[in-house]
């Protein structure tokens, strides 16, 4: 028994109507002192699997074969979290979301690949020395720059832009 979208709609429209004329009716009996009961509320049935959406949910088994990635926004299997926490797709995602925290928070004493304020510029040198400065810069360095023209970018909306252009378009057709 296949029911459809337009079925179910209208069904929760009857539904509604009833809860309303019942509510109606139960407010005029108070009114005229009378308590009379009312009849029970039929439950709703629960939808069938074929009107439930499928692409964004995930079976049991699937569900935990996988783990989201709030920076990509999508499900990765659990096998690849670690291949796709180094792919340049994944840091291009999180420098995006950087490059706008960046946007809005940026000053002088920020360091925008830690996403990190400083009280000083002497301590913001002394950071930029830091093994894990090198280590976000460098990362953020390959998620801004474009293998196919050869072409850093200082950040990766910078690249975006850049792809979208006639020129990266140009170069890739050839």
């Amino acid at each position: 028994m296949s029911t459809t979208l337009s079925e179910i709609e209208a069904r929760i429209a009857l539904l509604e109507q009833q809860l309303s004329q019942a509510s109606e009716d139960d407010a005029a009996a108070a009114k005229d002192g009378n308590d009379r009961e009312s009849p029970p509320l039929l439950p709703i049935p629960p939808l069938p699997p074929a009107l439930l959406p499928s692409s964004t949910s995930l079976s049991s088994s699937d569900a935990a074969a996988t783990q989201w990635c709030r920076t990509c926004e999508e499900a990765i299997p659990v096998a690849d979290v670690k291949a796709h926490r180094r792919s340049v797709a994944h840091q291009q995602a999180a420098a995006l979301r950087a490059g706008k925290t960046y946007a809005a928070v940026h000053h002088a004493n920020y360091c925008r690949y830690c996403e990190a304020h400083f009280a000083d510029v002497a301590a913001l040198m002394e950071h930029r020395k830091t093994p894990e400065h090198n280590k976000q810069r460098k990362r953020q360095d390959r998620a801004s720059f474009c293998a196919q023209c050869s072409k850093q970018f200082t950040s990766p909306l910078q690249l975006r832009e850049h792809l979208r252009g006639k020129a990266h378009k140009a170069r890739a057709e050839q």
